[in-house]
């Protein structure tokens, strides 16, 4: 299941209704929700809810902005700008800031898993609240493509997660759903985020990408 699974258009005598509860069992529950640790499906069916990254996968597989409005690429393929969706909240409330991308890149970087992928880094600039820019070492064509992994993904969290031990972070990102309740051996409640900011440039979810929206007020994944 992906967050569009969740958040699907509805049929036209339903759009404009929100509200409810889908009740989900599955045969276990995740061991983890920090992304950057996350291989399994189990794990990541609940990741793609709560948390979105830089870019994202479309149904087609192709890359997509996600937190991220636009991405720049230099001529040598080095360099990488990219400009963040104004207004985007984590569910906490506090606002999606370049600081937060950088604090978010550095500690993958540190605990995942797939940390190779930024192996090749120089460094990394955020001249402003919106802009985050990535060097690198040598020439990447595909680099953000890299980037649009849905199995440990770098998902964008507070800064003031960048220094928490791997499968030790709060449970706070920018998706359709939050956290609720989470008690291991037996179930986990997923919430709508009331604060989510959706991509207005989309029309409907596509993949990771697009415009979710979340009708349903709760997910109770039952184990």
């Amino acid at each position: 299941m992906c967050s569009s699974d969740l958040t699907a258009p509805l049929a036209p005598a339903q759009a404009q209704t929100k509200g409810g509860a889908l009740v989900y069992s599955t045969v276990a529950g995740p061991a983890s929700l920090d992304p950057y640790m996350a291989g399994s499906l189990i794990e990541l069916e609940v990741i793609h809810e709560i948390f979105e990254a830089l870019v994202e996968m479309d149904e087609n597989y192709n890359t997509r902005p996600m937190l991220a409005s636009k991405v720049e690429t230099s001529n040598d393929a080095k360099t990488f700008t990219f400009t963040l969706r104004k207004g985007v909240k984590f569910s906490n409330g506090q606002d999606m800031t370049s600081a937060d991308v950088l604090a978010s890149f550095e500690r993958f970087a540190k605990v995942s898993t797939n940390a190779s992928l930024l192996a090749d880094v120089e460094k990394y600039e955020t001249p402003d609240p919106l802009t985050f820019i990535v060097h690198l070492k040598n020439t990447n064509a595909v680099f953000v493509d890299l980037l649009k992994s849905s199995t440990y993904p770098l998902a964008i969290l507070p800064a003031s997660q960048k220094d928490k031990p791997a499968r030790d972070i709060e449970i706070i990102g920018t998706g359709p759903f939050k956290l609720g309740e989470w008690q291991k051996d037996s179930h986990l409640i997923l919430l709508r985020n009331d604060a989510y900011t959706p991509d207005e440039s989309a029309d409907k979810p596509d993949g990771f990408a697009g415009k979710k929206t979340a009708y349903l007020d709760s997910v109770r994944y039952n184990f």
